[in-house]
């Protein structure tokens, strides 16, 4: 495949991609109110990655620092977060999970994770293998890369 058509094919795969496995499921989970698709990506971030500093979660959501301020800000109003002192550098803040940041975090991811296995349940068991190989040699690949 020449390489034009394989950068189109990951431009299409992403959109694709994501209304499979994340805007769907938005639209089905029950999240309680004032929380935004940030709000519950940044907790789970947090939960994945654990503490960590706003500038890191801010790059992960694709969002400018200034544009995750609020976001960081709401979480921590609601009870979901809380910001504490760098150890090592005492002008850097962290972002931590509370213990109610990390229940529904935890109560997210499994909900999630049933609603991927649902979606892979539609296909049959060779393209459930095909599926499940193919998505850990890309993450491999990419995770190769030097970015």
């Amino acid at each position: 495949m020449e390489l034009n058509a394989t950068i189109n094919q990951v431009f299409r795969m992403k959109g694709k991609y994501e209304q499979t496995f994340f805007k769907s499921f938005f639209n089905v989970f029950n999240s309680p109110d004032g929380l935004t698709h940030n709000h519950i990506l940044s907790m789970i971030i947090l939960d994945l990655d654990g503490p960590s500093r706003m500038s890191y979660i801010s790059e992960k959501l694709s969002l400018e620092k200034g544009s995750f301020t609020p976001v960081a800000c709401r979480l921590i109003e609601l009870g979901y977060v809380e910001k504490v002192r760098d150890e090592k550098d005492k002008r850097v803040y962290i972002l931590t999970l509370t213990e109610k940041g990390r229940n529904f975090s935890q109560k997210f991811r499994t909900e999630h994770y049933e609603f991927v296995e649902m979606m892979l349940q539609q296909l049959s068991e060779a393209d459930q293998t095909i599926f499940i190989h193919a998505i850990s040699e890309i993450s491999r690949i990419i995770d190769s890369l030097d970015v």
